[in-house]
C-alpha cells in the first residue's frame, strides 16, 4: 500500500496539539466535522428511546471535540454558522440543553487541556496582527494582478493549481483567478440553490423531524459559502464530496416534500413519447 499524499501528524499550535486524522488537513478535517454536525444534533433531537438519545449525544460530543482538537478557524466560524441558524429553530428547553452541554464540554477541555482552550480563544486575535488574517491580505496584489487580465472567464479551469502557483487560502479567490467574475457568479448560486430548495422543502414539510433536517440541510450550504473564504475548500477532496452529497441532499428534501408525486415527468414525457414515439411505461406516464 502506497499513501499518494503526505500522512500528517500532530501539530503544535501555540500551546496546544492539533490533528488532522486521515484528512489531507487539519482544516478539512474541521469543516468536514463541522459540516456533519447539524445531522448529529437533529438525530440526538429526535432519539425514540432514551439509550439511542445518550449514544447520539456522546456522538455529537465526539464531533464537536474534533472540531476543536483541529485548532482551526475555518472549523470554529462553521459550527458558529451552525448554531446560528439551528439555535432560533429550537425551543427554550433545547437551547438551555445545548448551552448545558456546551458548557460541560468547554469544562471538561479546561481541565483536560487548560492550553488549548488558552490557544482556541486566541485564534480571533487582532486581525493586524495575526499571520493568519496579515499574510492572506499580503495575496490580494498578485490576485487582482491575474483577475485584471481576464476578469469575466479567468485564465481557465485548472490553469491556476496550488503548489505551483502561491496558495491563496481562500477558494472564491480561486475561482476568481481561475473562472472569473462569473465562474464565482455560478459557484455561489449552485450553493444559493442549495439553500432555497431546503428552504421551500422546510415550509412544505408536515413534521417538525423533517422540517429540522430540512434546516441541518440548510447549514450545510451556509458553511460552504462561508468557508470557501478561508480555505481552497474545493482542493480537498473530501470536503468536496461532502459539499455536493449534502447539496444533492437539499434536491432530495425539495423533491420529497413536493406535492405531486409526478413532478419533473412532463420532459421525459415530452421527449420520450410524444417526440420518438416511445411506449413508456404506466409509472412514467400517469
Amino acid at each position: 500500500m502506497e499513501s499518494k499524499h503526505e500522512v500528517l501528524g500532530f501539530e503544535e499550535r501555540g500551546d496546544a496539539i492539533r490533528v488532522a486524522s486521515t484528512a489531507t488537513h487539519y482544516i478539512e478535517l474541521a469543516t468536514v466535522l463541522a459540516t456533519i454536525l447539524p445531522f448529529a444534533l437533529h438525530r440526538a433531537i429526535f432519539a425514540t428511546t432514551r439509550r439511542e438519545r445518550v449514544l447520539r449525544i456522546l456522538s455529537t460530543v465526539l464531533i464537536a471535540s474534533g472540531v476543536l482538537a483541529t485548532v482551526s478557524r475555518s472549523g470554529i466560524l462553521a459550527v458558529a454558522v451552525v448554531l446560528a441558524v439551528l439555535i432560533p429553530v429550537w425551543g427554550w428547553r433545547l437551547r438551555y440543553n445545548a448551552l448545558a452541554l456546551a458548557g460541560l464540554l468547554m469544562a471538561a477541555l479546561t481541565v483536560a487541556k487548560p492550553s488549548l482552550v488558552t490557544t482556541l480563544t486566541s485564534l480571533f486575535d487582532d486581525p493586524s496582527n495575526n499571520p493568519a488574517f496579515t499574510v492572506r491580505q499580503e495575496r490580494y496584489p498578485l490576485v487582482w494582478y491575474y483577475v485584471s487580465q481576464t476578469p469575466w472567464l479567468g485564465r481557465g479551469t485548472g490553469t491556476y493549481l496550488a503548489p505551483q502557483y502561491q496558495i491563496l487560502d481562500n477558494q472564491w479567490l480561486a475561482f476568481l483567478i481561475s473562472n472569473g467574475i462569473v465562474g464565482v457568479l455560478a459557484m455561489a448560486a449552485v450553493h444559493v440553490t442549495g439553500v432555497v430548495a431546503a428552504f421551500i422543502a422546510r415550509r412544505r414539510a408536515a413534521t417538525e423531524e423533517m422540517r429540522h433536517l430540512c434546516t441541518a440541510l440548510i447549514t450545510t450550504q451556509l458553511v460552504a459559502l462561508v468557508v470557501a473564504g478561508t480555505y481552497d475548500s474545493m482542493s480537498f477532496n473530501t470536503y468536496a464530496l461532502l459539499a455536493f452529497l449534502t447539496l444533492g441532499m437539499c434536491g432530495t428534501v425539495w423533491r420529497l416534500t413536493h406535492p405531486s408525486r409526478d413532478v419533473r415527468t412532463a420532459a421525459p414525457r415530452w421527449f420520450a413519447g410524444e417526440r420518438v414515439g416511445l411506449h413508456l411505461p404506466h409509472y412514467i406516464r400517469r
